[in-house]
């Protein structure tokens, strides 16, 4: 599977997934646009700050470091 085709898969499984939660709150009274302010609070808000922390760290890690379990 090349790059493109694995990422167009990855955003239509992602797609599905918002969808799916979208109508699973919208049945549950709550109104889309509510669901999708609080899906793109959260990702804001807590899931790219953790994200970044981990590529910046994962960065700077040498690429010849070997944990001895001791680390933390």
């Amino acid at each position: 599977m090349n790059d493109d085709t694995a990422a167009h898969e990855l955003h239509d499984i992602v797609s599905e997934r918002i969808s799916s939660l979208v109508l699973e709150m919208e049945e549950a009274n709550w109104g889309a646009q509510e669901v999708i302010d609080a899906v793109s609070n959260v990702i804001s808000a807590e899931w790219l700050p953790k994200f970044r922390a981990l590529a910046e760290a994962r960065q700077a890690t040498p690429t010849n470091f070997v944990s001895d379990g001791n680390e933390g």
